[in-house]
């Protein structure tokens, strides 16, 4: 085995070992294994803090002028990341009951009204709060998620995260070149497809306004709506300090088929990407993008942002 492979190894071994041992830990410990982990985790990604800067000032452009609420916001963004994978690797010893009680929603008529009209339902979300969370809810509630995922390298990773969501109930399918026919299939058999909408892994999408910015957005959505009848419904799953989760399912999007597709998958995701900022804006630390994502976003040979629109400081008081 070659020193990279082990070494990919060694990191899918880790994911393991870190999910074995939470879903074993007793219910109390976790608030104390999260404080420690969120303080180990904001030391560890000061790397990470001008990107996050430079996104969550583009959601809340007054954090230009307050350094000190900036890093408070980046802090509270990698806390956030922290709970969302204590969460996520806990959710196998969650059984319905214990999903019940810490979810709430709202829009779920929207879904209900989907599956009605027998076309399926797609759920665009952004990377935000507690999703898995949500899709595990989904999936115990009898809605049979179908989950489109990125194809993870090593293949051994891919393999273990969509075991992860499998167990919980979900129907997992990575990209490949087959992934869009067994999607449709899916809308097909009126079932619920979640698309993950936020990033552009491959800069192939439409260009869209984006927090005041272009950049582009995956084409998915819109292409299934157009092509199938299926509504598109933004969704997010928020989650409290009490770790009570709250999915906002919000109504279909309007989507334009005038047989122009390029045109009409543009125009449905400006529409989409207009919505993910009513969504995103109130809660913005829950925003888990942790990514370059748009054209301005520029890189130096040590990975850092440059932006002149970008002024970070190291909070005092933290």
């Amino acid at each position: 085995m070659s020193l990279k492979s082990r070494r990919s190894e060694l990191v899918v071994d880790g994911y393991r070992s870190a999910a074995w041992i939470l879903t074993h830990l007793p219910a109390w410990s976790i608030p104390s294994l999260s404080k420690v982990t969120r303080r180990v985790a904001r030391s560890r990604m000061t790397s990470k803090r001008p990107l996050l800067a430079a996104n969550l000032q583009r959601v809340d452009p007054t954090l230009r002028d307050d350094p000190v609420a900036l890093s408070r916001a980046i802090d509270a963004a990698i806390d956030s990341y922290v709970d969302y994978w204590i969460e996520s690797f806990r959710l196998s010893s969650f059984g319905a009951e214990a999903l019940d009680r810490q979810m709430n929603w709202s829009g779920l008529e929207h879904l209900e009204s989907a599956f009605a009209k027998g076309k399926g339902a797609i759920i665009a979300l952004p990377h935000f709060g507690g999703w898995d969370f949500g899709g595990a809810w989904l999936a115990a509630a009898g809605y049979a998620p179908v989950v489109a995922v990125e194809a993870l390298k090593p293949e051994s990773l891919l393999k273990w995260f969509v075991g992860l969501r499998e167990q919980l109930g979900m129907t997992v399918i990575p990209n490949s070149r087959t992934a869009a026919a067994e999607l449709a299939d899916h809308l097909r058999n009126n079932r619920l497809i979640c698309l993950v909408s936020d990033r552009d892994l491959g800069r192939k999408g439409p260009t869209v306004s984006f927090f005041g910015e272009d950049t582009t957005m995956p084409a998915g959505p819109a292409v299934f709506a157009i092509r199938h009848g299926a509504p598109i419904l933004p969704t997010i799953i928020r989650v409290d300090a009490d770790g009570m989760h709250h999915g906002l399912i919000t109504p279909p999007i309007d989507v334009d088929d005038s047989g122009d597709l390029r045109r009409d998958v543009a125009t449905t995701m400006q529409r989409v990407a207009g919505r993910f900022e009513e969504l995103i804006a109130p809660y913005a630390t829950q925003w888990h993008l942790f990514q370059p994502n748009w054209p301005s976003d520029r890189r130096d040979g040590q990975g850092q942002v440059v932006s002149a629109k970008i002024v970070e400081s190291t909070d005092p008081i933290s």
